[in-house]
């Protein structure tokens, strides 16, 4: 029911989220990708198996990054393959993981998009990194088998308020998922009121403070004074991802501080970088002098009068975490807004004192624990940050103190990446013991006798995208007469007999009636009276009614019952054979057992067991209830 309205809703949308993609030149790179068509390097043509990450952008790569490279340490015959939404996502992967793991742009969550990614993947295990819960994704993972685990992950007040508002749906939708590895206790006690199961839930802490230092090695861009045109004898004021609403707190407050100190040099992170523009305006309106670093050069300082008031905007990406190496005091942004803050531990990492605004819901536990050892300085404003920070310049050594205890709050939190990746060994080595046994088991028998299908599907590249066009609709119309069942809309009859209903997934030639004859036979053979429902597929006749055997002779002949019903007949002696139409069923049903062959009839049926042939494997569905 509740896919089924969030998959009326997403076609419903489909027109504007395709016009926003191809409007947004950022988005059309991927577009291919997003539709479920993946380069040759992402799909079937790597024999390796997969492991698939999901970092939605630049925040949950970085936080991804040292999770990924110890994955490929640890799990050297599989290929990683990191998916992202955005850009500057797909950039930190190709930048901080090249030769690590491969990038793809993350599916759309249409359902035969997911399918295709999920199926041309083929991934073993899938990582998702803070909470990006994509209800047909998962849900086709888990209907291929592949487990989901969320890592490090974690619900903002606002992302909890909404999710709530359909609880029942996203219970659904956790329940797809194998491991819920949590940050912190808020953020466990959250995705259980949501409806996830306790049982798989665990608090492991933040990955986050286990990132190294950037260094070459690790990918991450290095920054020197002389790249941003900062002399030795000037100090650095870095406030990093900032937002609108923001930066004019911030320039105010670096003039009033420059007055006192001239040798103070500001260096401003947009959050955005495409906002660059905007903030270096902002920064000329006021007569400072404005400096791009992407302007700078690589290696060679700008000409200019030195010692003159001037902001440094930082507008290249993966260069912000080395910045703040350089600093005397730092900023973290979307905190003076309510945004809900961003990394507080890149200036902790680096022993430098984290000031930060009210709005810290996003590093809520970080920004208590910085508080707390006295590593972190949280202001109400821009007025109050001035004040601090002119307060904390005069203090050096109090300065010095407070970048040592946020430094030691880094390292006294370490090993969430390490109870990560047990826990992560612990599932990849069920899934290993699961699929050796299932390659030692024999083919499911039933009484004794064994059976499996050997239809091999066949996709047709030309017929294939059509037939799924088609598909859609068809199976908007099955899910809304199947919910209609369930809201009782539409009425459920009790037959006066045990029913077992044998369906099919596809058009035909998968088994239903050699399955058919093998539980009846089954049933016969303890004793009891059988009774095989069919609608007479290919009949000559039009009678709404017509028994095909009594069970001591067959009474009518292929062509005018249906080939199907007159085959039962005959393997099956003592067996009453039917054909009839839907609307006479529950008039013909004196038997104990009544085995009703097509699935037509499924929903309008209380206390049915259904068994689903789906080529080479049969499956039990949940049952309503107990059968036997």
């Amino acid at each position: 029911m509740w896919y089924f309205l969030y998959n009326v809703l997403l076609l419903l949308a489909a027109p504007f989220i395709l016009l926003v993609l191809l409007t947004k030149k950022r988005c059309r790179r991927g577009l291919l990708q997003r539709l479920g068509f993946l380069p040759e390097g992402n799909d079937q043509g790597d024999s390796r198996k997969v492991l698939w990450v999901h970092a939605v952008s630049l925040g949950e790569v970085v936080a991804a990054v040292p999770l990924v490279r110890a994955l490929h340490v640890r799990y050297p015959a599989y290929r990683v393959v990191v998916s992202t939404v955005t850009e500057t996502g797909r950039e930190a992967v190709e930048r901080q993981l090249a030769g690590v793991a491969d990038h793809c742009y993350a599916p759309l969550d249409f359902p035969w998009v997911v399918t295709r990614v999920v199926q041309r993947l083929s991934p073993t295990l899938f990582l998702f990194v803070e909470t990006e819960l994509w209800p047909n994704l998962l849900r086709v993972l888990s209907r291929h088998g592949v487990p989901s685990i969320l890592v490090n992950g974690r619900l903002s007040s606002s992302s909890f308020r909404g999710y709530r508002l359909v609880k029942p749906f996203f219970r659904q939708v956790l329940e797809t998922v194998a491991l819920c590895l949590m940050q912190s206790d808020r953020d466990a006690e959250r995705i259980i009121a949501l409806g996830a199961d306790s049982g798989r839930v665990l608090r492991t802490g933040n990955i986050k403070f286990d990132q190294p230092l950037p260094d070459k090695t690790s990918g991450a861009t290095t920054l020197s004074r002389r790249t941003i045109a900062v002399d030795e004898q000037e100090e650095l004021i870095v406030a990093g991802s900032t937002h609108p609403g923001e930066e004019e707190q911030l320039l105010d407050s670096y003039q009033r501080l420059q007055r006192e100190i001239p040798s103070l040099v500001l260096l401003l992170a947009p959050r955005h970088i495409e906002r660059a523009g905007e903030v270096e305006s902002m920064v000329k309106a006021r007569g400072l002098l404005a400096l791009r670093r992407s302007s700078l050069g690589q290696s060679e300082g700008a000409s200019f009068q030195r010692g003159l008031p001037r902001v440094v905007i930082l507008d290249t990406r993966g260069e912000l975490a080395g910045a703040y190496r350089h600093a005397v005091l730092s900023f973290v942004g979307g905190t003076l807004i309510p945004v809900g803050g961003h990394n507080l531990l890149e200036p902790a990492r680096w022993g430098k004192p984290v000031f930060f605004g009210p709005h810290t819901d996003h590093c809520a536990e970080v920004a208590e624990l910085l508080l707390r050892a006295g590593g972190g300085i949280q202001v109400r404003d821009g007025q109050e940050l001035a004040a601090e920070m002119a307060r904390w310049l005069r203090d050096r050594s109090g300065l010095r103190r407070k970048g040592e205890a946020a430094r030691q709050v880094v390292l006294d939190n370490q090993g969430a990446l390490e109870r990560s990746l047990q826990l992560i060994n612990a599932v990849m080595a069920r899934k290993d013991e699961r699929r050796m046994t299932d390659s030692k088991s024999r083919p499911r028998s039933f009484g004794g006798r064994s059976f499996r299908s050997s239809f091999s599907i066949h996709h047709s590249s030309f017929l294939r995208w059509p037939l799924l066009v088609l598909a859609f609709p068809y199976g908007l119309v099955v899910r809304a007469r199947a919910a209609l069942y369930e809201l009782g809309w539409l009425p459920k009859r009790s037959l006066p007999c045990r029913v077992v209903s044998v369906g099919n997934l596809t058009v035909g030639g998968t088994g239903k009636t050699p399955v058919v004859i093998l539980i009846v036979e089954w049933l016969l053979a303890r004793g009891l009276r059988v009774a095989v429902l069919s609608r007479g597929y290919r009949r000559q006749s039009r009678t709404p009614f017509m028994l095909v055997s009594d069970g001591r002779a067959i009474l009518a002949g292929p062509a005018e019952a249906g080939d199907e019903p007159y085959l039962i007949a005959r393997r099956c002696p003592g067996v009453a054979s039917y054909w009839m139409m839907g609307s006479s069923i529950w008039l013909y049903t004196g038997m104990w057992i009544c085995c009703w062959w097509t699935p037509r009839f499924q929903r309008a049926c209380r206390h049915c067991c259904r068994l689903v042939v789906s080529g080479n494997r049969s499956r039990l569905p949940p049952v309503r209830q107990r059968f036997w």
